[in-house]
């Protein structure tokens, strides 16, 4: 008895001790002022101590216990190794210290503990039905429409503030191809040009060139203001069908509808609005799969809906395709081991018709396909790194080929370590040989990845911090137009974003709104939750959940949005943007609802109809 006693006090000491140098070296890393850093130290130790006490008690498998290990590493190196950037630093790095190692120690302790913590509490609360209820509701077409109305009525004075809507030099691309000033082109989706140009030619034909194509960008906002209001409107009511609780379901609604972010991208011409509004109606229809067994693959209303939102996906972004086949290919695999085919099927069938539509359709009516340096703007950002930094392992003739593409004095004078756009837009950019010396261009990159494997994986460590690091803000900044001369002879008259409230009421609310809407992503404490790399994150606890419940299928639902990051990590032409992975931050409801349902506890909720909304 007396030794067991004294062995709980040994090992209660050893806690303490192990809780005490983490929050040392939690608190040397992050640099805190020394005059408070004591105290604070002793506080974090407590905290750590009682969460070592608490986890110690929860029952632990092998497979929580190397799933979080895993999970708790990942999460360490993102602090570590991106937190090494400084842009001050002449290979914008930092060099490894002690300090480095022991943060490293303590980050990978502390999120070891609270990865099992949460995840117990969160198996806790589901269990107890704290999020869902033991009844579902159907679809309800009123509180379809109610809700439809109330998130785009309450979008419309923000677009009053930015008339005729935000709209971008990536925008303008899209519209000039529509007015006729540029050849048809798939850099930007030619899919969302001929479709957003709808209009853009409606304002045209119907009020001239000038006023016309204010209303055309008009037009199109209203109209996409309209989708995205059906959309968010069917994801709420989506939410009721699922047996989410009325209280969180409401949040939701107030989260799409009064949330000034979602707002501000509504009235923005940009694809990667709509993309990421279906990547999150992918999600809702690849959970009712999972949860119907596959059944509602029985009705083929649903697996045309299926195959029509696979298409828009694979076609609306030029890197949605990949996307697809990611998600498609890996639930394939496992749907064919349960015997079922369909999904294979109609999988197949959106990735053959994409491939057609973007092969010798857009090849018969000649629209042009994306540069090659789109695709390649990572290799060109990691060659760029190392000819700056390490120039003397070039050989003379690789040197005199990239030359050609672009001079390495004006890639040192460019070079920006957080984005591509710099040198691949420059106007000395030979585009043309590169296009055309692609099987070359490759081989001299694979070349240098095993001579200089340092400088590209440097180059990018930049290139991605705001996607990996949860202490780097995400970059956004939708308002406004940009600068435009559509044909540069002044036929179109120049686009300008005019605030109603301030031209009509001497108010300027546009000031405002953009002054709030910064706050949020670099001053409150709601900015965590606007970092794109905190959300994708998120996304991987979601998994990491669900795969220690053994609930496989939940984790298949959130595919596309692993899949979307894996993309941008492999190809972002900026280190931070927040629409690249805007999908996520609309998925968040989603990524947070769904983290206290378990579905063999739910897959016996009935049915009912909905009589109050």
């Amino acid at each position: 008895m007396k030794e067991k006693k004294t062995n709980k006090i040994i090992f209660k000491i050893i806690l303490s001790i192990i809780a005490l140098l983490s929050s040392y070296g939690l608190i040397s890393y992050i640099g805190l002022n020394s005059k408070i850093s004591k105290a604070i130290i002793l506080l974090v130790s407590l905290f750590i101590y009682k969460l070592s006490i608490y986890v110690k008690e929860i029952k632990k498998d092998k497979r929580l216990i190397i799933s979080t290990i895993i999970f708790s590493l990942l999460i360490s190196l993102s602090y570590i190794i991106w937190g090494k950037i400084d842009i001050n630093e002449l290979s914008y790095f930092k060099s490894f210290n002690r300090i480095d190692l022991l943060g490293f120690l303590s980050i990978f302790y502390i999120s070891f503990l609270s990865s099992i913590g949460i995840f117990n509490f969160l198996n806790k609360k589901a269990k107890d039905n704290r999020i869902f209820i033991d009844y579902k509701y159907e679809f309800s077409k009123g509180d379809f429409i109610k809700y439809a109305f109330i998130i785009f009525i309450l979008s419309l004075p923000y677009l009053f503030a930015f008339f005729p809507g935000n709209v971008s030099s990536d925008s303008f691309w899209s519209i000039s191809q529509s007015v006729g000033t540029l050849p048809y082109s798939n850099h930007h989706s030619i899919i969302f040009t001929l479709f957003s140009g709808i209009f853009i030619k409606f304002g045209i034909l119907s009020f001239g060139k000038k006023t016309g194509l204010i209303v055309g960008i008009f037009t199109y906002i209203i109209v996409q203001m309209i989708l995205l209001s059906c959309i968010y409107s069917y994801f709420v009511i989506w939410l009721k069908t699922k047996g989410v609780k009325k209280v969180y379901v409401y949040i939701t609604l107030i989260f799409f509808s009064l949330n000034p972010i979602i707002i501000s991208h509504s009235i923005t011409y940009w694809k990667d609005v709509l993309f990421s509004s279906l990547v999150l109606i992918y999600i809702t229809l690849l959970f009712d799969y999972f949860e119907s067994r596959g059944e509602i693959f029985n009705n083929k209303k649903n697996i045309i809906a299926y195959i029509i939102l696979g298409i828009l996906i694979a076609l609306l972004r030029n890197n949605g395709l990949y996307i697809f086949i990611f998600t498609s290919l890996i639930i394939s695999i496992y749907t064919l081991v349960k015997g079922e085919k369909i999904f294979l099927f109609s999988s197949i069938l959106v990735i053959f018709i994409a491939i057609i539509i973007q092969g010798p359709i857009y090849n018969f009516f000649k629209v042009e396909k994306p540069s090659f340096r789109e695709a390649s703007g990572l290799m060109i950002q990691q060659l760029s790194y190392t000819s700056i930094n390490s120039n003397d392992v070039f050989e003379d003739k690789d040197m005199e080929f990239l030359n050609n593409i672009m001079d390495e004095n004006l890639v040192k004078e460019s070079y920006n370590p957080f984005g591509v756009d710099d040198i691949k837009f420059h106007k000395e950019f030979n585009d043309e040989f590169l296009n055309e010396n692609k099987g070359d261009f490759i081989k001299i990159w694979i070349k240098y990845f095993f001579k200089a494997p340092k400088d590209y994986f440097k180059s990018w460590v930049l290139l991605t911090r705001g996607y990996i690091n949860i202490d780097t803000n995400s970059y956004s900044k939708p308002f406004g137009v940009s600068e435009n001369n559509l044909g540069g002879k002044g036929e179109f008259g120049k686009v300008e974003s005019v605030d109603l409230y301030d031209k009509y009421l001497g108010i300027n609310v546009s000031r405002r709104i953009e002054n709030n809407y910064m706050k949020l992503f670099n001053k409150s404490i709601i900015s965590l939750f606007t970092r794109v790399s905190f959300l994708a994150w998120l996304n991987i606890y979601f998994i990491y959940v669900h795969f220690n419940r053994r609930d496989y299928k939940m984790v298949f639902t959130v595919l596309p949005l692993l899949g979307l990051w894996f993309i941008i990590l492999l190809a972002a032409p900026f280190s931070n943007s927040f629409r690249y992975l805007y999908a996520l931050y609309l998925a968040m409801p989603y990524l947070i609802l769904f983290l206290f349902y378990i579905t063999n506890k739910s897959s016996s909720y009935s049915f009912r109809k909905s009589k109050d909304g």
